[in-house]
């Protein structure tokens, strides 16, 4: 027996005997309507899995954008923003891996650890967001988070830069429920997502919040504490955010990528090698890029790396100006993050990323 609509049904197509012709169709409609919304709520929670070696929010974008567009006409939800740039800093919190402590720190210090965990998420009066899909985000969140979506504060012109409008941002920000004078802590898939936390991090990085971090190990750390947990959708309460002023180095521009050291191609190889195309006018990477797709930053159970095991995997020593892209610069925000917190001190976000670069005339490879 199932319960549907406040009365017990056979199913879909049994109805109880002695069930006039009517009410049979008006149980199949309800059965119609049931799983149309069991069939919409799947394909949600779908789309946070990864199943294509690439974010299932930038694959969708791209999917409904003609062959060739324009980076400006191309979004993303793979990747992070690019019209201002962040510089996040470890703190005394990351002392406990090596080569990673507090004389390490980039330019721009901050006032939290790049990476907190679970349990320490909700201390000193902290706002949890959560950057997972509306479906997952339903299915279970923290108490009182509020969940925000990247490409929402992008530019719609192209997604991979945040929206141009700062009041806009604010406002945005704000009717979500974030206040900037608070503790922000930024909740995510984790590896089973495309490094959506890793953008919001490093939007907030741009947007002068200097107290902000991710929770180690994402959605699945959470569950894995025991930590409290509430389900359904949530209407927040609107606060107060104002942008501050960004840190300098956390964005590299198009015309940049040349003065860096090191470019770091966090895609999967089919896309570094133009086999697999999302959107893009073409195929291919920067050239001299070095790929290193952003999963390969961490270890294979998903926790972080000795500072010393991921210079090594980039190929960099932290001294060196190191720039990240991907497709749209999600991935490669996330990637941004390890590395800052990895003690590297000149490392930008190229948020364009390909989107922007395929559709220029310059060479790649």
């Amino acid at each position: 027996m199932f319960q549907f609509g406040g009365r017990a049904t056979q199913g879909p197509d049994r109805p109880a005997p002695g069930t006039s012709r009517s009410r049979t169709m008006r149980t199949r409609r309800n059965w119609a309507i049931l799983l149309a919304l069991a069939a919409g709520l799947g394909a949600l929670i779908g789309a946070c899995v990864p199943s294509s070696g690439h974010p299932p929010g930038e694959a969708a974008i791209a999917s409904s954008s003609p062959a060739g567009s324009s980076a400006a006409e191309l979004g993303g939800s793979e990747e992070p923003p690019d019209d201002d740039g962040g510089v996040a800093s470890t703190s005394g919190a990351t002392g406990d891996r090596p080569g990673v402590g507090p004389g390490a720190l980039p330019p721009a210090a901050m006032a939290a650890p790049v990476f907190v965990s679970a349990a320490d998420a909700l201390g000193a009066g902290a706002q949890l967001v959560d950057a997972r899909p509306a479906a997952a985000f339903w299915l279970g969140h923290a108490p009182g988070a509020v969940r925000l979506a990247w490409d929402e504060l992008s530019d719609p012109t192209s997604l991979g830069r945040l929206l141009p409008d700062r009041a806009e941002l604010d406002s945005r920000l704000g009717a979500a429920g974030v206040a900037s004078d608070a503790p922000i802590r930024v909740i995510g898939a984790w590896t089973e997502g495309w490094g959506e936390e890793g953008r919001l991090y490093w939007m907030f990085r741009v947007l002068g919040v200097s107290d902000v971090s991710i929770v180690e190990g994402g959605w699945a750390a959470w569950e894995a504490a025991g930590l409290p947990v509430e389900r359904g959708p949530v209407s927040p309460t609107a606060r107060a955010f104002v942008a501050g002023a960004p840190p300098s180095g956390t964005l590299a521009t198009l015309d940049e990528l040349g003065a860096a050291d090191a470019i770091v191609d966090v895609r999967e190889p089919p896309e570094f090698a133009g086999a697999v195309l999302y959107g893009e006018a073409r195929g291919g990477h920067v050239p001299g890029a070095r790929n290193v797709p952003w999963r390969s930053l961490l270890a294979d159970d998903g926790s972080r790396l000795p500072a010393q095991e991921v210079a090594a995997r980039v190929g960099a020593a932290p001294t060196e100006s190191v720039v990240v892209y991907c497709t749209g610069g999600v991935r490669s925000a996330f990637a941004w993050a390890l590395l800052v917190d990895a003690g590297f001190v000149d490392v930008a976000n190229y948020a364009g990323s390909w989107w922007e670069y395929a559709a220029t005339e310059l060479p790649a490879e």
